[in-house]
């Protein structure tokens, strides 16, 4: 962290300036070394020495040739600009070099990769697609709508363009099991995280170099919607409007899944790409698979502590689904009593640590950090990573919620209580009760907890070093 000698997994760019100065010589060094050889043009000495510049100031009558043919010497021609017109016409006047550093929107659209925006936007459309037609292929038969309307409805459900969800028509066929519809949630989170990782894909093929404005990252980003308003104009005429009971608005499916999707989360993920390297992302997204996992493994060790099972034997099996469900719940930061609060102390204060930990290490081992918002940003690059696998457990977490899914797994039958199904019940019952909010939470506490965690912590380490280094 601000340290030449400092070990980083970040490191691995090596610096060729000095090959470059090497490259860049002017080959006047390596002629100028042969004596009797004058320089080609007007026999005039090498620039690189400096008697021969310094003579040239003094004697500059011997360095002019005498004028041939009554045209004047080479070195007295007037410049190109002041030459006389010809043939009746003005002279052209050179263009002045703009001043200041304004926003000229012009030249940033002129160079903004169209190509790679287009196929990009078309692949996630295309996913999004398959997806939503994947969902259809489970709702029952509704008269003689088709498979692939149904799809295309699902489609537009999936980014919040209808104005109910059709995605849990696929249980109404079940004759058993009876999930929550949030368990369906994470399929909502799919459209905005496609949009937000093909965004960056684009900035780093479309735009070359490293050193990317911000504004030149999101513009770029952005440009996924080229492809990807198209495929999703086409599968909004294809949702049938009122055929399976659902209110569907053509205008809202476009301007939802069309436009918003692709321009701000495309615009989000251009943002990344451009303030992170390629490297640091792919750095913190090893970082937030490590945190993740080690946080669940915690959690379960921990549950020997927070589950009081002096009176039964608890099987592997509860007690896995029960550090799941305890995990989850902590992410939520909601707790309805007392009680609930003091069955996940412990694991409140694991994943805490965790988190903490996650972002401390990333910018302790970062080395080029030198101002607390660095810490703090680059503390952030494996929040994403996190937040998806947090959400996707959520929904599974949710199945078991489900009497017939504890039947078959024979849960919440030991007895003195219900540990196993007692936090998925209460995620039912509470924060994740329906889709809209399951989004909202996710969207919300998932990611404000690991945000503030992961940034206070890396403005922490920087302070750490720091003062180290003012030790030494």
């Amino acid at each position: 962290m601000g340290q030449s000698d400092q070990t980083s997994e970040e490191d691995g760019d090596w610096d060729w300036s000095n090959e470059s100065e090497v490259q860049a010589s002017p080959r006047g060094e390596q002629q100028g070394a042969q004596p009797g050889h004058p320089s080609p043009v007007d026999d005039a000495p090498s620039r690189d020495t400096p008697q021969d510049t310094e003579s040239e100031s003094e004697h500059p009558s011997q360095q002019s040739q005498q004028p041939q043919g009554g045209q004047p010497p080479q070195s007295e021609q007037p410049p190109q600009s002041e030459q006389p017109p010809q043939g009746g016409q003005p002279p052209k006047s050179q263009p002045e070099p703009r001043q200041g550093g304004g926003f000229d929107a012009g030249a940033i659209v002129d160079r903004l990769p169209v190509v790679p925006g287009v196929v990009g936007g078309v692949m996630a459309a295309l996913f999004m697609f398959v997806l939503g037609w994947l969902v259809g292929v489970l709702f029952p038969s509704v008269g003689d709508v088709s498979t692939i309307r149904l799809g295309a409805l699902a489609t537009i459900d999936l980014h919040f363009a209808t104005p109910d969800h059709v995605t849990p028509f696929i249980f109404s066929d079940f004759e058993t099991a009876n999930p929550p519809e949030a368990s369906l949630g994470i399929l909502y989170l799919i459209a905005p995280f496609l949009l937000y990782q093909v965004s960056k894909l684009v900035v780093d093929f479309g735009i070359s170099g490293r050193d990317i404005p911000l504004v030149d990252g999101a513009l770029t980003g952005m440009t996924v919607i080229l492809g990807y308003l198209p495929i999703m104009l086409v599968v909004a005429l294809l949702a049938p409007s009122s055929q399976i009971g659902v209110d569907f608005s053509l205008i809202n499916g476009i301007v939802f899944a069309g436009l918003v999707y692709p321009l701000v989360f495309g615009a989000i993920g251009g943002l990344s790409a451009a303030y992170y390297s390629p490297n640091q992302r792919r750095v913190g997204l090893l970082y937030g698979i490590v945190a993740f996992v080690t946080g669940l493994v915690l959690v379960f060790l921990s549950s020997f502590l927070f589950l009081d099972t002096s009176d039964v034997e608890l099987s592997v099996v509860n007690r896995l689904i029960t550090s799941i469900g305890a995990f989850v719940q902590v992410h939520t930061l909601s707790f309805v009593n007392v009680a609930d609060m003091a069955n996940v102390t412990i694991p409140l204060v694991v994943v805490m640590l965790v988190i903490a930990g996650m972002g401390f290490l990333r910018a302790w081992r970062s080395p080029d950090i030198q101002s607390p918002g660095d810490a703090f940003t680059r503390s952030l690059t494996p929040v994403i990573t996190y937040f998806m696998l947090v959400s996707f457990l959520a929904s599974v977490t949710l199945l078991v919620a489900d009497p017939w899914v504890q039947k078959e797994l024979d849960l919440g039958s030991i007895g003195f209580s219900s540990f196993p199904t007692m936090f998925p019940e209460m995620l039912a019952m509470g924060p994740l009760r329906s889709i809209g909010t399951y989004v909202t939470a996710t969207s919300t506490t998932f990611l404000v907890l690991p945000i503030m965690l992961c940034g206070t912590f890396g403005i922490i380490a920087l302070l750490v070093e720091n003062y180290e280094q003012s030790k030494d």
